[in-house]
């Protein structure tokens, strides 16, 4: 599952819900890296399936490259 803004907030949120519900997780982020991957790193630390990925959706090359990507992962 790709959870877009998953770093901070209501997506971190959804990111942890998914993953502790047994979901691999695709945790994309633009300017929350830090938080993305501290997030991630947790989860991964608790044997959960979590990746932060970065990603520009506010162009049609940054959503192709997101998008590949994240099916490079799944």
């Amino acid at each position: 599952m790709l959870v877009t803004g998953g770093g901070v907030r209501l997506g971190a949120a959804i990111v942890t819900t998914f993953a502790q519900a047994g979901w691999r997780v695709l945790c994309q982020y633009r300017r929350s890296g830090a938080e993305a991957h501290s997030l991630c790193q947790g989860l991964r630390s608790q044997g959960l399936d979590a990746t932060a990925l970065e990603g520009d959706l506010t162009t049609e090359a940054g959503r192709q490259a997101l998008m590949a990507e994240a099916a490079r992962l799944a």
